[in-house]
Parts: C-alpha cells; sequence; structure tokens
C-alpha cells in the first residue's frame, strides 16, 4: 500500500472514529460539522435535500428521537472500506448495528457515504442508508477499531 492511500485510510478512519463519537453523544450542532451543505440523506423510504443548518437539526433532532424512542445504548461498525473516485470525492461503505438495552441487534444495515475533501477537511455530501444485503466491499479496507470507540 503506498504512502498516499495509507494517509488516506488514516484521515477517513479518523473522520468516522470523530462521527462516531458525536453521533453516539447525539451532539447535532458537531455532527453538522461533519456535513457539507447541501447535503443529502437517503435511505430506501426517503430522500432528503438538507440544504441549511436549521433543517439539519430538525432532521437529526428526529432522528436521535428514534433511537432513544427504540431504546438505543450502543452502535458499531462491523465492516468498512472505501474507494477513491476522485482527487477530492471518496466512496466509504460502512456496516452499522444498532444495539438496544437488551444487547439485542435492533438495526443492522449498510450506509454509503460520499465524502469531499476539500481545504484539507473531508465533509459527507450524500449519505445512503441500504438493507445489509446492499452492502459492497471496497478497494481499500478501513481498521473498524479504528472506527469503534
Amino acid at each position: 500500500m503506498n504512502n498516499n492511500i495509507i494517509t488516506l485510510s488514516h484521515k477517513i478512519q479518523q473522520f468516522f472514529h470523530r462521527y462516531y463519537r458525536l453521533f453516539s453523544s447525539h451532539n447535532i450542532a458537531e455532527v453538522a460539522n461533519c456535513y457539507a451543505f447541501p447535503c443529502v440523506l437517503s435511505t430506501p423510504e426517503q430522500f432528503l435535500l438538507i440544504t441549511k443548518q436549521d433543517e439539519f437539526n430538525t432532521e437529526f433532532t428526529r432522528i436521535f428521537l428514534q433511537l432513544q424512542q427504540a431504546s438505543i445504548v450502543e452502535f458499531k461498525a462491523t465492516k468498512a472500506s472505501y474507494m477513491v473516485m476522485s482527487d477530492q470525492l471518496f466512496l466509504v461503505c460502512i456496516d452499522w448495528q444498532f444495539i438496544d438495552q437488551q444487547q439485542q441487534v435492533f438495526s443492522h444495515f449498510s450506509a454509503f457515504y460520499h465524502l469531499q475533501y476539500l481545504a484539507d477537511q473531508l465533509t459527507i455530501v450524500q449519505v445512503n442508508s441500504q438493507i445489509l444485503e446492499n452492502s459492497l466491499t471496497l478497494n481499500h479496507l478501513l481498521a473498524i477499531e479504528k472506527i469503534n470507540d
């Protein structure tokens, strides 16, 4: 593996480790700093174009409330990989498990993140959550232990 890929892998792992910590703490303001505006959030049931901070805050308040109501106490990455699409755009696939108070898997799904790299900073421009069967292993593996805390 060449030095550029090692450095890039490290930056992406750091980015998602930070994202993991902020998402775990339900810190909407700091989670928002991980996203570019505009950005797209999509699932098989919903497609949202988020253009402003207040739209983001509303959607993530709803997401965090839904997780709280489902008694989600933990989530973790079970697989992670990425591919380089251009000098400034990367596709990352992470399989996530959301675990409830009884330590049961509430949800296990794949999330595909399009990351942009501008001014030495990674941000999410699109995240698409999919059923686990749509998971992909992309060109470069990420160490999940560096994401999960």
